[in-house]
């Protein structure tokens, strides 16, 4: 379910990247991060799956280090394209648009070093505190989510 969370979270920035490269309008920079966000199957899909994965348990723990490290492999790859995207492009890219871009990849860069801190604790978890290790790293990507949100309402 992370890797699903993680995957339409990554999956908004490269759309609003590819999408806003070389636009020029005058739409406001909260109105373009908003055209992007997630229609409500794909939200819906993300959610059980989000779901499913946070019922691993401990005896499932394998399987879950392996979805984990997926989703921040994915993550690796996603924040290395759009930098190299803002980087390739920057003379003709619009101020706002790079602007958007580059708080998007800085955001992304910053929780996915605090969710690998997390996964690091989660592979050597013990039966005992495998639930709060798990809580741990459903609250980082929770305020992954509110960042995101806040960024795209902010001017």
């Amino acid at each position: 379910m992370i890797c699903f969370r993680l995957a339409a979270a990554l999956g908004l920035t490269i759309i609003m990247a590819y999408s806003c490269d070389n636009e020029r309008s005058t739409t406001p920079r909260t109105e373009k991060a908003n055209a992007y966000i997630l229609d409500s199957e794909t939200k819906e899909k993300i959610n059980t799956e989000w779901e499913k994965l946070k019922t691993y348990t401990f005896n499932e723990k394998k399987e879950a280090l392996n979805e984990y490290r997926s989703s921040l492999d994915k993550l690796d790859a996603k924040i290395d394209d759009l930098e190299t995207k803002i980087n390739s492009n920057a003379e003709n890219i619009e101020m706002n648009t790079r602007e958007l871009w580059k708080e998007s990849a800085e955001i992304l860069r910053d929780k996915r070093a605090k969710l690998a801190d997390v996964y690091n604790k989660m592979k050597s978890a013990t039966q005992e505190n495998w639930q709060e290790v798990q809580s741990s790293f459903e609250n980082n990507w929770n305020e992954l989510e509110d960042r995101w949100d806040s960024s795209r309402q902010a001017e």
